[in-house]
């Protein structure tokens, strides 16, 4: 099989997309060669991913809804010294980044994950320390003589700070390539599992969801995904839908001040379900996770959510929680700075679990072909983000006679929104002006938010008139150049 039939019909590339990808492949080679002259290359390709929904809430045991977009990062690798990674990129930008396991032992080997990554000293905002953590998640697992060292080019065409996980992918790309060439026993569901926590060196204490879009993905099927434990089944995406992300033009930081709120709301999620759980003792074995506050668990009436809820306080400052949780909640705050204006307990709390509900729900509208409810839903979903309306700052607090309407009316779960705040006004500027289209379902943010770009559900054949509509609406009056990735179900990662 030729490499453009390859492409074409295993991984699902259009036509217009095999120019470019052929020319990227072209320099990553001509790099590898340059570098490594008598050495045969092995090729992996790994995707960005679009999260249709279950935003921020796959580490709390919700669903994801996952595409894999034919954006990529490449590797072209060989061989290298046991126990090593070498890797050089193709953007000049990004330096050459050399690692070896032997410099972090004995303390790999003695110290549990999270307290080794914490011991560790690194250069913030290094490209390489999603390499690094790659490699040491391995070395937690195996001894040295298992792991095969890998050397090579690194490249690819995923825009940078745009909420579709490329960071991921080098954790992806390099733990894929040393399983592989290393043979080691591990499966794609396995190493979904450990991408995770190897994404955690940089600070983040996120989920695995992204990563699991990029191992476990298939061409022209969402992914509906669920860790703890992982299970999950593939559903039809529509040939007559497509989809379409715009970037805002706004980068998405985790190294920078977002990872301390990213940090921040998953601390939030753990303060309130522990506070329930000390008002109601018989529920702490049946809370765990956020996806565990539903009514079926807890033998409640849907509507009896929102009564729960408001047993939490509407903020609520560290001095607080502790003296009302006690010490147990103190590593809690290690993660983050304490917001300055108290940790927003019911409105995250709600967000988690309206989203679990939208998520979970996916997959059965999907099967009855309802996508106008399913885009009716990434709407609901965005407003739990939203921090803006109309250019004026948006910050609902989750009032008691809010919650009295909510059970008064007996409003769905999946039809609230909560507030998770993790928009920016760009992005809500943006999902405003699709709305506009009629060929349009749905949009929201998508990634972990703070900048980034907005995912939209649409009819195929309407991309034009959307981008028309971002076109003279955002980008041009902002005067910022467009991005739009279009995109349909792709192959995931894999070799070439």
């Amino acid at each position: 099989m030729s490499l453009i039939t390859y492409l074409q019909d295993s991984l699902g590339y259009p036509d217009s997309l095999l120019p470019r990808k052929l020319r990227l492949l072209s320099h990553l080679l001509e790099k590898f060669f340059s570098l490594l002259p008598n050495r045969k290359p092995l090729l992996y390709r790994i995707p960005c991913r679009v999260n249709l929904m279950g935003m921020h809430i796959e580490h709390r045991g919700g669903y994801v809804n996952h595409i894999s977009l034919p954006r990529e990062t490449f590797f072209a690798v060989t061989r290298g010294r046991q126990g090593e990674i070498n890797f050089h990129n193709i953007d000049p930008s990004f330096p050459s980044r050399r690692y070896h396991i032997e410099e972090y032992l004995p303390s790999l080997r003695e110290k549990e994950w999270l307290d080794f990554l914490d011991s560790i000293p690194l250069k913030k905002g290094d490209w390489g320390n999603y390499l690094l953590g790659a490699l040491l998640r391995l070395g937690k697992d195996f001894p040295l003589e298992k792991i095969s060292g890998i050397q090579g080019v690194i490249g690819g065409d995923i825009p940078q700070g745009s909420g579709l996980s490329s960071s991921s992918t080098l954790v992806v790309g390099t733990l894929l390539s040393i399983t592989e060439i290393a043979s080691l026993p591990l499966s794609r569901e396995r190493l979904t599992e450990i991408a995770g926590e190897a994404e955690w060196l940089v600070g983040t204490r996120g989920g695995a969801g992204d990563h699991g879009a990029m191992l476990l993905g298939k061409k022209g099927k969402i992914l509906h995904l669920r860790f703890f434990p992982l299970i999950y089944e593939y559903l039809d995406f529509p040939e007559n839908l497509t989809i379409l992300v715009a970037h805002s033009g706004k980068k998405a930081e985790k190294s920078k001040g977002a990872r301390d709120i990213f940090n921040e709301r998953i601390a939030t999620y753990d303060l309130a379900l522990t506070w329930l759980k000390k008002k109601h003792l018989s529920w702490r074995d049946r809370i765990k996770w956020v996806r565990d506050v539903n009514p079926l668990n807890l033998g409640l009436k849907e509507e009896e959510i929102y009564n729960l809820l408001k047993e939490l306080p509407l903020r609520a400052d560290r001095e607080t929680l502790r003296k009302e949780l006690g010490e147990e909640i103190l590593p809690l705050f290690t993660t983050h700075r304490e917001p300055p204006e108290g940790y927003r307990l019911r409105e995250v709390l709600l967000y988690g679990i309206s989203e679990c509900q939208r998520a979970e729900k996916l997959a059965n509208l999907s099967r009855k072909g309802d996508w106008e409810k399913i885009g009716k839903l990434m709407y609901i979903a965005h407003e739990g983000d939203r921090v803006s309306r109309r250019g004026e700052e948006y910050l609902p607090a989750l009032t008691d006679e809010t919650l009295d309407r909510f059970y008064r009316e007996k409003i769905p779960l999946e039809e609230v929104s909560g507030s998770y705040a993790c928009s920016i006004p760009e992005l809500d500027e943006m999902v405003d002006l699709v709305k506009e289209s009629p060929r349009v379902l749905g949009a929201r943010l998508t990634g972990a938010g703070l900048g980034g770009s907005i995912v939209i559900l649409l009819e195929r054949g309407g991309e034009e008139e959307v981008k028309k509509i971002l076109l003279k609406g955002y980008y041009e009056k902002k005067g910022i150049p467009p991005l739009f990735i279009e995109g349909y179900p792709m192959e995931g990662a894999g070799k070439i």
